[in-house]
């Protein structure tokens, strides 16, 4: 998929200019926000050369008609042992549906109800990696209706420059 002028300005520029920002990437993760119209995001960065004991770089974004709501509490859906972010495939978008635990059906009923309690009916996952020196994780939510086909393939055509 080629970067139409808008994907340049709105997302590919600020993803650029991103590092310099504080927090980091605030606008791209906005504009993808938008663009998407996901409800709530987070884009968790951890660096290779990172201490044991150093938290990950968490950059939290919601659109504005969920201002008002918390902001997606990635702990918290860490602990609910979805497929573990670090064995994703790089650059690949994964759905919720494939994240979830099917083999346990006890942990796949706390799942759907914490992730419910959450306001999270939709989910989209990306993992990315800076060769060994850097991986992140780009998730995206939903509380209404699942993800267009354009949106998916949005996040599949920036995956590569994030």
């Amino acid at each position: 998929m080629a970067f139409t002028p808008a994907d340049q300005r709105e997302l590919y520029l600020p993803l650029i200019e991103g590092i310099h920002e504080t927090p980091p990437f605030g606008l791209f993760m906005r504009n993808l926000v938008a663009r998407t119209g996901a409800r709530h995001a987070f884009l968790i960065l951890t660096l290779a050369n990172a201490a044991p004991d150093q938290a990950p770089v968490v950059i939290p974004v919601s659109a504005p008609r969920a201002t008002h709501e918390p902001p997606l509490d990635f702990r918290r859906l860490d602990a609910l042992r979805l497929h573990p972010h670090h064995a994703l495939r790089p650059e690949r978008v994964y759905a919720l549906e494939e994240m979830l635990d099917y083999d346990n059906p006890a942990q796949l009923a706390l799942q759907r109800a914490v992730l419910e309690e959450m306001g999270i009916r939709y989910a989209r996952w990306l993992r990315v990696s800076a060769g060994g020196a850097a991986d992140g994780w780009l998730v995206l939510v939903r509380l209404r209706e699942d993800f267009s086909a354009a949106a998916v393939s949005l996040l599949s055509a920036i995956a590569p420059h994030i």
